[in-house]
């Protein structure tokens, strides 16, 4: 307080300038700071300018300091998306929005029709009826689909994201059976309902299909990964985004870094997560898994009043191939296994196939992926089913 009215004392014993205009510590006339009181010290104008000058450079040093800083961390960032991006196999996980269209099979949804877009990164193409085509190889075919053409049915593991269309299961037969027509009538986060839905569609518009094959994934008997597939379908039908922030972010950079999925693979083990969690289904028993399978048992029915085939595949998890997994992990296809076969449906489980392969397990399917198979997964799975198959041959 003191020096307060010490301060201010100084203050009016300075002569007033005429024509200054008097602030609390300083004086200004015609724009420029005459005296400036700090602390006691008189300034004059041109000393203020130094002052200011002084700060002015100080704070410069600081921004300098910041943009360093900033540096510093993005350029590692930078080297490491593009390092990610050009020298490793990690594809963005992302689907065009309009994919699917609702009501197209009955209650299923389906793809759809003339539809180019984008799955995991890849460009793709879907015909009139909404089946993934490669429009250089496969134009598109008559009405009555050729003679002995073979439906290829399961979720998105046939419809094949981040791969060409050549390099699906559907696209690896064909390529082994170039006299009959192969459709890959694939559709992501279908579930055994559906196929029976989709099935029924496809064997009326091409009579002519003399076989169904059916892929069957573990998370096929999960309501509950069905339900969110199904919610995150309708966000895509309606094009509505997601209001949930985190959800954003993680949409976001799953479709644009892929630095940050090889973060995310390196810190979580999601191949491992995603089987534990749908592997619990089947503790529920047989009896939960035989509801789970009857549109599949139903749809063998319907084929068989129409003299048509249906051939049943199961198809591993990656977790399932590790040598720590164990023989427990394969219990969830033992038991598909018994279910199908107690009513009547030709059934194979591929995870032997697999696991004889000598090949490595992350290398069967894309990088980080519980259950999407690779390039070399559905070449694998291809040559597994291919003796099956009359007419077709597989070539070294």
């Amino acid at each position: 307080m003191r020096e307060s009215q010490a301060l201010r004392g100084k203050l009016s014993e300075q002569p007033r300038l005429a024509g200054a205009t008097r602030f609390d510590r300083f004086y200004v006339k015609d724009g420029l700071i005459v005296n400036f009181f700090a602390g006691g010290k008189s300034i004059s104008g041109g000393g203020y300018r130094n002052h200011m000058e002084e700060k002015s450079g100080h704070y410069g040093k600081k921004i300098l300091v910041l943009a360093f800083s900033v540096l510093l961390v993005l350029i590692p960032v930078a080297a490491g998306e593009f390092y990610c991006r050009y020298f490793t196999r990690i594809n963005f996980l992302d689907n065009s929005s309009g994919l699917f269209t609702a009501r197209r099979f009955g209650n299923s949804y389906g793809n759809t029709p003339d539809f180019t877009g984008v799955s995991f990164g890849t460009k793709f193409w879907t015909d009139r009826d909404g089946l993934r085509i490669d429009p250089a190889v496969s134009p598109e075919p008559e009405k009555d689909g050729g003679s002995g053409a073979i439906l290829v049915v399961g979720d998105s593991v046939v419809f094949g994201p981040a791969l060409e269309a050549s390099e699906t299961i559907p696209g690896r037969l064909q390529s082994m059976m170039p006299d009959r027509r192969v459709m890959n009538a694939g559709v992501i986060g279908y579930d055994t309902a559906d196929y029976l839905n989709e099935t029924r569609y496809f064997i009326e518009r091409y009579p002519d299909i003399e076989s169904v094959v059916l892929f069957i994934c573990l998370n096929d008997v999960n309501d509950q990964s069905a339900a969110e597939i199904r919610r995150s379908v309708e966000r895509s039908i309606d094009t509505q985004p997601s209001r949930n922030p985190v959800r954003m972010v993680n949409d976001f950079l799953r479709s644009r870094s892929k630095l940050y999925l090889w973060f995310k693979n390196a810190v979580t083990d999601t191949q491992k997560t995603y089987f534990d969690f749908d592997a619990a289904f089947y503790d529920r028993g047989e009896n939960f898994v035989a509801a789970a399978m009857q549109p599949v048992s139903d749809l063998n029915k319907y084929l068989n009043s129409l003299n048509k085939s249906l051939r049943v595949y199961l198809l591993p998890y990656e977790y399932q191939l590790r040598p720590e997994a164990g023989p427990e992990a394969k219990k969830p296809q033992q038991l598909i296994t018994e279910v199908l076969r107690k009513s009547g449906v030709e059934v194979r489980d591929l995870t032997t196939d697999f696991a004889a392969s000598g090949i490595e397990p992350k290398e069967l399917f894309l990088f980080g992926d519980p259950m999407h198979l690779s390039s070399a997964g559905t070449l694998l799975a291809a040559k597994s089913v291919c003796p099956d198959l009359a007419g077709c041959r597989f070539q070294q």
